[in-house]
Order: C-alpha cells, then structure tokens, then sequence
C-alpha cells in the first residue's frame, strides 16, 4: 500500500484523468484482480469525474442507485470544504 501511495503521489497531478490514476493503479495492482469486479465500477467512473465535486454531486443527485444514495449520504455528513481540498 505504501508504494501505491508513493506512486500517485509522483504520478498525479490535478490535470490527471480518471484514466490516468486508474492506469497507475492498475501497474501496481494484484495481477490476479481484474477492473470488473469492482462493485459499480462503471458508475464510479461516471460519477467521478475530475471536473468537480459540485458537478459530482449532482451526478450522485441525478443517479437513483442504491450506490448513488449511500455514497451522498456519506459524502453530505463531510466538510465540503476537506472534500473540495481533496478533489483539487
């Protein structure tokens, strides 16, 4: 894990796309995981966006899914503040 995390933070930048992190986690990853079996791995990518965490928000607003509800219910309880920091 502590690779991982030297890794993003050499290799991530604010211009960095979902692609982009994705691709340097995937080099460090299990061989043995595969993308697909992340748990709403496709919704994740189209909610999480790297345009903001205001448009990610509406996203989570607009999708009815049970994983869109938990994860704004979790996400409303935090600083929008921390969470605008930590998207930037």
């Amino acid at each position: 894990m502590e690779h991982l995390y030297e890794m993003l933070q050499k290799g991530v930048s604010k211009h960095s796309s979902a692609d982009d992190i994705e691709k340097i986690v995937t080099r460090i990853a299990d061989p043995e995981a595969s993308i697909g079996q992340i748990r709403d791995h496709d919704e994740i990518k189209k909610i999480f966006r790297n345009d903001s965490i205001q448009a990610c928000m509406q996203r989570l607003e607009e999708s009815h899914t049970e994983f869109a509800n938990s994860t704004k219910k979790v996400l409303t309880k935090m600083s929008p503040l921390s969470m605008a920091i930590v998207f930037e």
